[in-house]
């Protein structure tokens, strides 16, 4: 089954995931933004063997920790090549587009593209679980006014998002985790996402 263990860090109070299915110890890093130090102490906490970082996107709060954590783990980093942000310093990185998928342990993490937020947005989805970084918050969205923003992408991301079957959890990279169900009745954003073209 399943696990996931959610660290808020950094200034901005990203949510960093450690993502694991609860009969092995393998585990991946979704969105270390920050406390790289706080990432790894819970990592030895948990017992967990962690085997790559994963990125909605690549804004600062949410890849500040991502060196830090591969000088000391050596793990590969999986970003879409549509961001504008891929660091240089960053080791054995894995370019991911829509509808990839990738198996860590015994889980396998499909990736979505959703821009709107930046143009190499992703979610990632796996089991009844997506995390949607800064695409999808719980009765809201991501902003889509800074470089890479795109508020019709937007749209028809939440759209796609809604359109997907099932009453998913939702991780969202700020702020409470949601469903699915419920952004579908409450959330304006998605709902005005039924009429994007």
């Amino acid at each position: 089954m399943l696990k996931g263990m959610n660290i808020t860090v950094g200034p901005l109070e990203t949510n960093c995931y450690l993502v694991y299915d609860e009969a092995d110890s393998v585990c991946v890093i979704i969105d270390p933004g920050e406390e790289a130090l706080t990432i790894l102490d819970m990592l030895r906490t948990l017992k967990l063997d962690a085997q790559a970082i994963l990125l909605t996107h690549t804004h600062f709060d949410h890849i500040g920790a991502v060196r830090m954590i591969q000088d000391a783990l050596d793990i590969p980093v999986y970003v879409n090549p549509n961001e504008t942000n891929i660091k240089d310093s960053w080791k054995n990185v894995h370019l991911v587009n829509d509808g990839d998928k990738l198996t860590i342990g015994k889980l396998t993490y499909e990736f979505l593209l959703t821009p709107g937020h930046s143009e190499g947005s992703m979610c990632i989805k796996v089991d009844e679980t997506i995390f949607s970084g800064d695409t999808l918050f719980r009765e809201n969205c991501g902003r889509c006014d800074l470089p890479g923003g795109d508020y019709k992408q937007m749209l028809k991301s939440l759209k796609r998002l809604s359109l997907i079957s099932g009453n998913f959890a939702v991780f969202p990279g700020h702020g409470p985790k949601t469903t699915l169900n419920y952004e579908r009745m409450n959330n304006p954003y998605m709902r005005e996402s039924r009429y994007a073209n």
